[in-house]
């Protein structure tokens, strides 16, 4: 059986130079480079961006191809980024909207025109474009439940009966801004009724369930019961 050729002598050689199925371009340096694998191959894009760098690349260094050509490794077309992470930024899709782990939280300005600044993520990564309660969309969906309420609609399914809005975030945002203006009553958690609506459930006074003594209101403003005084819930009775 005749021995299989390698290198310059086999048939399908291109000079040491191939393309993966990605598009990335290989290029043949030797087993013992430290960008090669484990056939001595080295992608050719890192290789010119470490040669520009003028510093070994860590694993951590990503290259990207500012036109998208991944075949396309002249020098001015690579950008040498620290991360994964911050890689994202070049491929950043039209859906995705999420803080990137490496992306800065820069200031903006609010989009109904007030003049008010603020930083455009919050504490979750999502983005912001209104103050809190500047939201034209919010203003018109508040109308839409205070009447809704006004009109008999006590729950929050029943609320989303009488309102465009789906049942979820916004709407119960939207509730608790109205609660907060005096507008309607949140009669217990869910629950809403007219300005004069009485809590369904009675508020009294209870004493903080850790044994310090402090008395507190049994059922906070959203009527959710409590047993602690905030902060209070790890100790133990002396």
């Amino acid at each position: 059986m005749p021995k299989a050729q390698s290198g310059a002598n086999n048939p399908n050689w291109k000079g040491g130079r191939t393309v993966d199925p990605r598009g990335y371009v290989l290029i043949l340096v030797g087993k013992d480079h430290p960008l090669a694998d484990v056939r001595g191959y080295a992608y050719e894009h890192r290789l010119i961006a470490q040669e520009r760098a003028d510093h070994p690349l860590t694993s951590k260094e990503q290259v990207h191809h500012d036109n998208e050509q991944k075949g396309d490794n002249v020098p001015d077309n690579l950008i040498l980024t620290p991360s994964i992470a911050h890689h994202r930024f070049h491929h950043r899709t039209v859906g995705w909207n999420r803080q990137l782990p490496d992306e800065p939280n820069r200031e903006v300005q609010c989009q109904c025109g007030c003049g008010a600044r603020f930083l455009r993520y919050d504490a979750s990564g999502r983005p912001r474009a209104y103050v809190s309660g500047h939201n034209p969309q919010e203003a018109w969906l508040r109308d839409a439940a205070e009447k809704a309420i006004l009109n008999g609609a006590s729950t929050l399914a029943e609320i989303a009966a009488q309102t465009p809005a789906h049942l979820g975030n916004s709407l119960r945002v939207a509730l608790s801004v109205l609660a907060q203006q005096g507008k309607v009553v949140r009669r217990m958690r869910g629950v809403y009724g007219p300005p004069g609506s009485s809590p369904l459930k009675a508020q009294e006074t209870v004493a903080c369930g850790c044994g310090c003594g402090t008395m507190l209101e049994k059922y906070d403003r959203n009527m959710r019961q409590r047993r602690y005084v905030s902060g209070h819930n790890r100790r133990r009775t002396p």
